[in-house]
């Protein structure tokens, strides 16, 4: 791997960690499902127009949606991803 590489895989690293330091400490002011929901918001307000931007363009269609749902996030990841974005903040709050 070239340097920028590993520069970008450290920045992934220490973005991705921090999501479980900013939920242990948010979760005394907002409740778990809040959390998830900002998490969630804020990933795609960022992801969605970094998608416009490089030339990619959002299903018009439920046709379409299916046909990319399939091959880009099939349903048993999605949801076992989807529980546990959902399921960690609870877990952290029944420790408090």
């Amino acid at each position: 791997m070239r340097p920028i590489h590993w520069v970008l895989l450290i920045i992934l690293s220490i973005l991705w960690g921090a999501t479980f330091i900013f939920a242990k400490e948010a979760l005394p002011y907002l409740p778990p499902l809040t959390l998830t929901l900002a998490r969630v918001a804020i990933g795609a307000a960022v992801l969605v127009p970094m998608l416009l931007v490089f030339g990619y363009r959002l299903p018009n269609t439920s046709a379409q949606w299916r046909a990319r749902k399939s091959v880009m996030l099939p349903a048993p990841q999605y949801r076992s991803y989807t529980f546990s974005v959902m399921l960690y903040p609870w877990r952290i709050a029944r420790r408090m």
